[in-house]
């Protein structure tokens, strides 16, 4: 009640005084509503920290004064500081400025500044807090740090994102009162109250980021992005054989697992599925310009199912051999092995506390958990905000790349096939792919050159994936690929010819990168049909002879 009474006996003396002497004051103007909220405007120059700036409200009355005041939050502190004094300004005109500098103390991390335009009918106050200095490294905010850097969000998104949050646009995750519009708005549009980019329909989504408006101004200046927003996909319904191909020749096949005790996540009938294969080849294009041939039919995703027999505790990464029995329980089930495709598990549980993935380097067979500790994130997994590539996308490149003959190499913690052997705390940025193509893209020292196998959209490649099962015409076939503990001489190659064991080729053993004994037998085929080879070691004095188990 005593502030109330103040106001009041204010109103009463400016009145007195305008009727005393018209010439020694200004007369205050009647009024019947309070005066809106100021205007707060933060300006950042090409040096220094922000200066504040403070206008009367361009609608409604003029105010008689503007009032305004400010706390501190000191770094490592839970409650901000006391309240400077109030300042109090009187209003001459719409053009009146309050301007003044953020207290520059080396620890001061944020500024609470409350100001309030006030006339005898009453007021109205306006608040905003801006942080001063950066999260964990405490420098101070100046317009250099403000620059927009590149967004990190991934470049290719789904339809079915829906929403990205406008905090993902920060610069530095500084919260700024810039603004963000769109240029695309029947593609994606901007919701300001609810802070949001709505995604509304496939194509290119771009925005326009400003730090100049009514609420702050920069040096820096306005930003465009642009997203590639991909259409909902076509999904085909669940089924638990390969369907008729639409191409011949090299193509992954997927298959969507589920696990016995386990409850389906969905992730075939939801489209997650086919979103992680949509951007897993849009990256890759992105970066390479290469797409995997993923199996097809009627233009959409041929996806098999298979309800598993097997538990997860009977397909852990760490000590089973997922590869071999699911590949061989899906053959049951489809009623052949699918010869000539490569064979890629999506499994519906959590197979690992370590791993995402795994795959046969080089071969045919691959397999990812998305249900595993930090392999998917269903909230905003797409949008990828350091790596700029979902994990599951991620996971299902880096797998098939296995398929091709590539290892992990620790050159650079950002590559997308860093991993085990690698030190993974360092593991951190944008995904990459050998940037400067000097491990496997271009070169082989990784393994393979990737661009040199026939497994890409554009019919590119010199040679197909080299597998123990399924040899080409004029190629080097992988006939021998296992390690040893010890030999007694050299392996022989042998194929059955009308009931006969024919020597082919010798191989001399070598070691490899685990010292273990390898051999890397190889043939080249000359003509087309099924062949029957062996492995054959002839006896020593110190070895008896070894004979391998027949192959096809």
């Amino acid at each position: 009640m005593r502030a109330k009474r103040s106001i009041v006996g204010l109103a009463i003396a400016s009145l007195i005084l305008s009727l005393v002497s018209v010439v020694a004051a200004p007369v205050a103007q009647a009024c019947t509503v309070a005066p809106e909220q100021p205007r707060l405007k933060v300006v950042w120059g090409k040096s220094g920290g922000p200066v504040f700036e403070i206008r009367p409200s361009k609608s409604g009355p003029l105010p008689a004064t503007i009032n305004h005041a400010y706390t501190v939050l000191k770094a490592g502190d839970e409650k901000y500081g006391e309240w400077s004094d109030w300042v109090s300004t009187n209003v001459s005109s719409i053009d009146t400025l309050i301007s003044f500098a953020a207290p520059s103390g080396t620890n001061d991390e944020f500024i609470n500044i409350s100001t309030y335009a006030s006339n005898s009918c009453g007021y109205s106050t306006y608040t905003m807090s801006f942080r001063l200095l950066t999260y964990k490294t405490w420098k101070p905010i100046t317009a250099q740090l403000l620059v927009s850097p590149e967004i990190n969000i991934a470049e290719d998104l789904p339809l079915s994102q829906a929403k990205i949050p406008t905090r993902f646009f920060f610069p530095n995750d500084i919260w700024i009162p810039q603004t963000i519009t769109t240029t695309s708005p029947t593609i994606c549009t901007i919701d300001e109250k609810a802070e949001e980019l709505f995604l509304v329909s496939a194509g290119k989504c771009e925005i326009v980021i400003s730090q100049n408006n009514e609420k702050m101004s920069t040096p820096n200046p306005d930003v465009t992005y642009t997203f590639n927003i991909l259409p909902n996909p076509t999904i085909l319904p669940g089924v638990k054989k390969d369907r008729p191909d639409e191409i011949k020749g090299f193509q992954v096949h997927f298959i969507y697992v589920t696990l016995q005790n386990k409850a389906s996540s969905n992730f075939l009938e939801s489209g997650l599925i086919h979103n992680w294969l949509d951007l897993a080849n849009a990256w890759l294009k992105r970066k390479i310009g290469k797409e995997f041939i993923f199996d097809t039919y009627q233009g959409a995703y041929d996806i098999s199912i298979l309800e598993s027999e097997y538990k997860e505790s009977d397909l852990l990464i760490s000590s089973k051999d997922p590869l071999k029995l699911l590949r061989a329980e899906f053959a049951k089930q489809n009623g052949s092995q699918m010869l000539g495709k490569n064979m890629f598990f999506i499994i519906d549980g959590k197979l690992s506390k370590d791993y995402c993935g795994l795959a046969s380097q080089p071969g045919n067979t691959g397999l990812s958990t998305p249900g595993s500790d930090n392999c998917w994130y269903p909230e905003f997994g797409f949008i990828s905000s350091e790596r700029k590539l979902n994990t599951s996308s991620s996971t299902i490149a880096h797998e098939l790349i296995h398929n091709l003959g590539v290892g992990h190499p620790c050159k650079n913690p950002s590559d997308l096939m860093y991993g085990t052997g690698c030190d993974l705390d360092k593991e951190s940025g944008e995904k990459v792919i050998d940037e400067d193509s000097s491990l496997y893209v271009g070169a082989s020292k990784a393994g393979a050159n990737i661009l040199d196998l026939k497994v890409w959209k554009d019919g590119s490649g010199k040679k197909y994936i080299p597998l123990s099962e399924v040899c080409y015409v004029g190629e080097p076939c992988m006939v021998s690929n296992g390690t040893w503990t010890n030999v007694g001489g050299e392996l022989i190659i042998q194929e059955r010819i009308a009931g006969k064991w024919i020597n082919l080729q010798k191989f001399k053993s070598k070691r490899n990168a685990a010292n273990k004994i390898i051999f890397n037998a190889a043939i080249t085929p000359k003509e087309k049909g099924v062949r029957t080879y062996r492995e054959y070691i002839a006896p020593t004095k110190k070895f008896t002879a070894y004979t391998g188990r027949p192959f096809t």
